[in-house]
């Protein structure tokens, strides 16, 4: 009994931990070596403490590192974010971890994509083809979004909640992601930030999904390009959300320089506020009634974000057998009189918070028309 009891205490502190607690974790968005590129030999290099923060070099594996929020907070949001640097460099930090805690601490699920850039062989920036140098980020970004809505239920995130933000070059990834033909493989909102296709200009479709831009007026790197596009945007029919700022020069990023852009990203919260995206997303699950009947869930929305891993799933369920075992064994020492319901119908209860499985779908039906397994179910719960 003792032992059943540390068990049961270990699984539980354990799912405390997982699904309590915001993390994050780096994969690879292509199977293998990314598409194009296969011939590349330069060296991915990072250099640390420099004004921006983490720079990275020569990328030739692209990935993304998830910041998923605390399951309690989710909203089922996702945003992916590319950070900046003129195709031969990436601002990982300024223009992406920081980021990404920031609203990962507001519930939304961010998604750092460090994607493929060019070999940088000389001091500054090169002069090149911004189309030919993007190709390779533009096709890791379109691949990233593959990528999270195949993961979506795992990370907690709606397939049709995924949003994509750029910096700098990274808005010129995020622009093409926008634009791309194929309508079900567009992100569902974009916020490229100082910045838009640098190269030629591409058509712009009308009806496209919601768009945030922000640019300072005092920028002398995009400040033309950026104009471009939002009158291209709107030329098209488009009505892209637009905020511009007096002073922060390019690439303000999640500086603080005591400018009107230090609170862009606040900008950015209220929009997505506004599109009803900071809070969770109604679920159509039906939980049991006392009389039998399926009811629509007022508390739909916790459900859904608590949707666990198949994992997940098989820890819970285990935690579940072990409560069972001492409620049961418990309750009939102390109160042989009452009688009793049976394991299943407490188990069902326990793993409500689950979705529908096979096997579970009858025991939910007992507790339904059982009074005191709903009474002592809820208890438990």
């Amino acid at each position: 009994m003792v032992q059943t009891i540390l068990r049961t205490a270990v699984v539980i502190a354990f799912i405390f931990l997982v699904a309590c607690s915001g993390y994050s974790q780096t994969l690879n968005i292509w199977p293998g070596p990314a598409p194009g590129s296969e011939n590349w030999t330069q060296k991915e290099r990072t250099l640390e403490n420099t004004p921006v923060g983490t720079v990275v070099f020569n990328v030739v594996t692209p990935t993304l590192t998830l910041y998923l929020p605390e399951r309690a907070k989710a909203t089922g949001t996702g945003v992916i974010i590319a950070p900046g640097g003129a195709f031969v460099a990436l601002a990982i930090d300024l223009e992406g971890h920081n980021v990404a805690r920031w609203l990962q601490e507001r519930g939304i699920a961010a998604f750092v994509l460090k994607y493929r850039i060019i070999e940088k062989k000389q001091e500054g920036i090169p002069t090149m083809n911004m189309d030919e140098a993007g190709k390779y980020g533009i096709a890791d970004g379109i691949q990233a979004i593959k990528v999270v809505r195949q993961h979506a239920a795992e990370w907690g995130v709606s397939p049709n909640r995924v949003g994509f933000m750029g910096f700098s070059a990274g808005a010129m990834v995020a622009s093409f992601a926008l634009l791309q033909e194929n309508v079900e493989v567009r992100p569902n909102f974009a916020a490229p930030i100082y910045g838009a296709p640098f190269g030629v200009m591409p058509a712009i479709p009308a009806k496209l999904p919601p768009i945030f831009m922000a640019w300072a007026q005092d920028d002398t790197v995009a400040l033309d390009p950026v104009l471009k596009f939002y009158e291209a945007l709107k030329s098209a029919g488009d009505k892209p959300e637009a905020h511009i700022f007096s002073s922060g020069g390019h690439g303000f990023g999640m500086r603080k320089q005591v400018a009107s852009s230090d609170h862009w990203i606040d900008a950015f919260y209220y929009w997505l506020e506004s599109q009803g995206l900071t809070r969770p997303a109604r679920s159509r699950a039906y939980p049991i009634s006392r009389k039998g009947g399926r009811t629509r869930d007022r508390d739909a929305g916790k459900i859904e974000r608590r949707v666990v891993t198949s994992f997940n799933l098989w820890v819970q369920l285990q935690m579940a057998d072990d409560l069972v075992n001492i409620f049961v064994e418990t309750r009939k020492q102390q109160q042989p009189r009452f009688g009793f319901p049976s394991r299943d119908v407490l188990t069902c209860r326990l793993t409500r918070i689950v979705p529908e499985h096979p096997g579970m779908i009858e025991n939910r039906r007992q507790a339904a028309v059982n009074p005191v397994g709903e009474v002592v179910g809820q208890s438990l719960l």
